[in-house]
C-alpha cells in the first residue's frame, strides 16, 4: 500500500518532503507543518515520528534531521513518516504554546473518553450556546488526527524535553479501553515491548484516574495509543530551549534501537552512554517530590539518576547569606528523575521529580474510572 499525507505521496526508495496545512493567520500568511516520508526499498512497518509540540522543546527537531541524513533507504524496511515540528509558531517564539491558542497543545488531541459529552439542559432554549466549542487547536488536531488515521502507522514516537537537570527517559502510557479487554492487553504488550527496546529509563504515566483528569489521554502519544489503538510513547530528553548534544545523541540512539526492534533493519542496538539509565525490576512512576521545606537557595546533593532511600539527604536550603536553614530529604525510596530549573525556591514549591514504585493497573476500562476523574474533560 502506498500512503499519502498532507500534499505528498510516498515514492518507494525515496525521501519525499511536503506540507500539511495548519492555519491561515489573520494577516493573510499561511502556516503549515513540514512532513517527510522516507520510504525504504523493502517492505516493513510504518513508523510515525513527531517532535516539538511544545515550541521550547527543540532537540527532537535535530534528532529527526540527523535520522533522515543517516537513513540507508536500500536497507530500510518499511517507511518513516516525520513531522519535525508540530508547533512552528511556538518554535519561532521559543514558547511552549502556539501563537493562536495559548493553552497546552499536548492536551488538545481528540478525546477517546466515551462519556465525554455533557448532558443537555433541555429546559434552557439557549443551551447550545453554552456548549464547549472546539478551540482553534482542537479543530486543527482533529483534522491532522485523521491524517494519522489514514496512514495507519504501526508505531508512533513523540519527542519532548523535560528539564535542564533530568535524565532522559521514555513514558509508558496507560491503556484505557471501552469494550475489548483482550485487545487492550495485546496493545499494552506491544507498547511495553516498544519502550523497553530503546535502552532508556522507563517511567510509567500517571494512574488512570489522574491520567484522564490531567488530560494525558489527549496528549499526542496518549490519543494515538488510546484513540487510534496504535503503540505510541513520549521520549523526554533534557533541557528546554537547547539541543544539548548528549541528549540529542541519546534520543537518536533510542529511536534507532526501537527501529532495530521493529525489524526496520537499519541499525543494531546501541547502549545509552550519554546519561544514566535506571533499570528497575518493578514499574516506577514520577511524583511531585520533593518540595522546598523553607524559602531559600537550593543546593542539590543527589543528582538526576541517583538512587535514594526514604530519609536520605538529597538537597540543602540556605538563606541568601549562606546560613543553612533546612535539609531536603527523600520522602520515598526511588530515584531522582530531575530537578526543576533555578535555585531560588519558595516554601512548599515543587523543586524536583522522584520516581517511586508503581502498583496501579496499566490496563483499565473506561467505566472503572470515576466521574470525578472525568468531569473536567466534559
Amino acid at each position: 500500500m502506498t500512503i499519502s499525507i498532507g500534499n505528498i505521496t510516498e515514492v518507494k526508495g525515496e525521501i519525499v518532503r511536503g506540507e500539511i496545512d495548519l492555519i491561515n493567520h489573520p494577516t493573510g500568511a499561511k502556516e503549515s507543518l513540514s512532513v517527510i516520508i522516507a520510504s525504504g526499498k523493502n517492505d516493513g512497518p510504518t513508523f510515525l515520528l513527531t517532535a516539538n509540540i511544545h515550541g521550547d522543546e527543540i532537540v527532537g527537531v535535530i534528532i529527526i534531521h540527523r535520522l533522515l541524513e543517516i537513513l540507508d533507504l536500500d536497507q530500510l524496511h518499511g517507511r518513516l513518516v516525520c513531522i519535525p515540528s508540530l508547533n512552528p509558531t511556538g518554535n519561532r517564539r521559543a514558547h511552549r504554546y502556539p501563537q493562536f491558542d495559548l493553552e497546552d497543545p499536548n492536551r488538545k488531541w481528540p478525546d477517546s473518553n466515551p462519556d465525554k459529552k455533557k448532558k443537555e439542559d433541555k429546559s434552557d432554549w439557549l443551551d447550545k450556546y453554552y456548549e464547549e466549542m472546539p478551540t482553534t487547536q482542537e479543530s486543527i488536531w482533529k483534522r491532522i488526527f485523521e491524517e494519522f488515521r489514514n496512514i495507519s502507522p504501526n508505531y508512533h514516537i513523540d519527542l519532548h524535553t523535560f528539564s535542564n537537570l533530568s535524565i532522559p527517559f521514555v513514558y509508558l502510557d496507560r491503556v484505557i479501553y471501552e469494550k475489548n479487554e483482550d485487545e487492550a492487553n495485546k496493545l499494552f504488550e506491544r507498547v511495553k515491548g516498544m519502550v523497553n527496546s530503546m535502552g532508556l529509563t522507563v517511567i510509567v504515566e500517571n494512574p488512570s484516574k489522574r491520567y484522564v483528569d490531567k488530560k494525558l489521554h489527549r496528549s499526542t502519544s496518549g490519543a494515538t495509543l488510546n484513540g487510534l489503538k496504535i503503540p505510541s510513547c513520549t521520549i523526554e530528553l533534557g533541557p528546554m530551549n537547547s539541543a544539548d548534544p548528549a541528549f540529542r545523541d541519546a534520543g537518536l540512539k533510542a529511536v534507532l534501537n526501537f527501529m532495530d526492534w521493529a525489524n526496520m533493519n537499519i541499525s543494531t542496538f546501541q547502549p545509552i552512554t550519554e546519561a544514566p539509565v535506571i533499570m528497575t525490576k518493578r514499574w516506577h512512576r514520577e511524583i511531585n517530590s520533593p518540595r522546598a521545606p523553607e524559602t531559600g537557595i537550593l543546593d542539590i546533593i543527589k543528582e538526576a539518576g541517583d538512587m535514594v532511600s526514604k530519609g536520605d539527604l538529597i538537597a540543602i536550603i540556605r538563606d541568601i547569606s549562606g546560613v543553612r536553614i533546612a535539609d531536603v530529604k527523600a520522602e520515598e525510596d526511588g530515584f531522582i528523575v530531575g530537578w526543576w530549573n533555578g535555585i531560588a525556591k519558595y516554601k512548599d514549591e515543587i523543586i524536583g521529580m522522584l520516581a517511586v514504585e508503581d502498583k496501579m493497573p496499566m490496563v483499565v476500562k473506561w467505566s472503572e474510572i470515576s466521574w470525578d476523574a472525568k468531569k473536567d474533560n466534559n
